[in-house]
């Protein structure tokens, strides 16, 4: 069994000899499967809290990674994307928010039927939170693997079975905006052209985003035209 711990706020006290923290709270949270791929050692898949923003009003939004089976938040069930079949369970990527006391404000998940990826968060100054989300879509009409979704009711197409044309589904980078007041998606961008299955990988890597909401993105990308 894998847990992810969320712990935050803690009280620093200075004196000349020392530092001593103290715990304000902690909460716990995830799904009961290893990662796919994950030993008794730390692998970048497995379950944890892989970034971390605080914004003006002391609100905290974690970038997590959780796998599937009774996945959970402080007793709240969170919403996962992969099948439950398999003896080690792939990742989605799970936002949280909390206030400055750690209650729960809001969650959003992104992922389907694969291990799906991202390297941090940033905010601007006008409630946006922002992240670049490498994921893979293996769906297919008689398949049980669902393809990845952003939010509840956004999400790449299912694959068709002409697997040497271009397909949106393809696709495995997202730029992606969220309302930080409740979690909504703004926005989804793919920044690739149209990809076949042979070149349809790319990356997106850590983002930096000005308080005016311009973004900053290192993409990595296959052959072909793209950005367009």
């Amino acid at each position: 069994m894998k847990k992810i711990l969320l712990c935050t706020s803690l009280l620093l006290a200075l004196s000349t000899t020392a530092q001593e923290y103290e715990w304000q709270w902690a909460k716990r949270g995830g799904g009961k499967k290893n990662a796919q791929g994950e030993n008794s050692g730390f692998d970048y898949n497995s379950e944890h809290i892989v970034d971390i923003a605080v914004d003006e009003d002391n609100n905290y939004y974690y970038l997590a990674f959780m796998t599937q089976l009774d996945t959970e938040y402080d007793g709240t069930a969170v919403t996962v994307y992969n099948p439950e079949m398999q003896n080690s369970g792939m990742t989605d990527i799970v936002l949280i928010s909390t206030d400055c006391a750690g209650t729960l404000r809001w969650m959003q998940t992104i992922g389907g039927g694969q291990s799906d990826y991202a390297y941090n968060i940033q905010l601007d100054n006008n409630g946006g939170l922002y992240l670049g989300a490498n994921v893979l879509n293996t769906s297919s009409s008689t398949d049980e693997y669902l393809p990845p979704h952003f939010s509840p009711t956004d999400a790449l197409p299912v694959l068709g079975d002409n697997t040497g044309e271009p397909q949106e589904g393809y696709k495995t980078a997202a730029l992606l905006k969220y309302n930080t007041n409740n979690g909504s998606l703004a926005w989804r961008v793919m920044p690739q052209g149209d990809v076949t299955i042979a070149l349809r990988y790319a990356q997106i890597h850590n983002l930096q985003v000005q308080p005016n909401g311009t973004i900053h993105a290192l993409i990595g990308f296959a052959a072909g035209t793209h950005l367009n």
